[in-house]
């Protein structure tokens, strides 16, 4: 296994792994662009970070994405990809009429994050780790891209981590290994998410 940062070359394949395994809201080809859309954004920001694990064979086996900062990822999809992003949503949202209210939610609402900002942080410099997949599970993946999200974040200054795992997912037992709180429990899309942290 060898983990990089994200290079053009695997936003397919990262998307396709995010739309399998961390997505509740984005689904078809219209949600698999949109994912493309943001990961080719991740790749030429410079206020993010996605690291990825490549398997024997090259294929992407996993992904860690790190926010840093306080900017908004979706907006930046927005100015970045206005043309597309507009019509996959429109296909998306035809598709999927009552997803419309989950991919708001996606791109710009953040209350659940603000209030564990709000009571947790203060006042530290944070960043959020906002997506951590790998397939297949229980190779130790998912743990190696965490150590480098974590490495990443203190290297450039960062006292606080934040992230969340929907409820019942392996995440849940990676993060409390690796000595993250559980600070509060919110629902995400119809599903209960778990909202982790833990100081640098």
């Amino acid at each position: 296994m060898v983990i990089d940062r994200l290079a053009l070359q695997d936003v397919r394949g990262v998307a396709a792994l995010h739309l399998r395994l961390l997505s509740a809201r984005l689904s078809g080809v219209a949600g698999r662009k949109l994912l493309e859309l943001y990961y080719e954004t991740l790749h030429h920001s410079r206020q993010s970070e996605c690291f990825v694990a490549r398997d024997g064979n090259g294929s992407v086996c996993g992904l860690a994405v790190l926010q840093c900062g306080r900017h908004r990822p979706g907006v930046q999809v927005v100015r970045r990809h206005c043309l597309p992003f507009g019509w996959w949503l429109i296909v998306h949202v035809l598709s999927n009429p009552c997803s419309l209210y989950h991919l708001a939610r996606f791109l710009w609402e953040r209350r659940p994050l603000r209030a564990v900002i709000r009571s947790f942080v203060q006042g530290r410099r944070w960043c959020l780790l906002h997506g951590l997949a790998a397939e297949p599970a229980n190779r130790g993946i998912g743990k190696t891209l965490l150590e480098t999200a974590l490495m990443e974040a203190r290297s450039r200054g960062f006292q606080y981590i934040l992230t969340s795992a929907f409820y019942g997912g392996t995440a849940n037992h990676l993060y409390q290994k690796a000595g993250f709180d559980l600070l509060m429990t919110t629902k995400e899309a119809g599903r209960k998410a778990n909202w982790y942290g833990r100081p640098l």
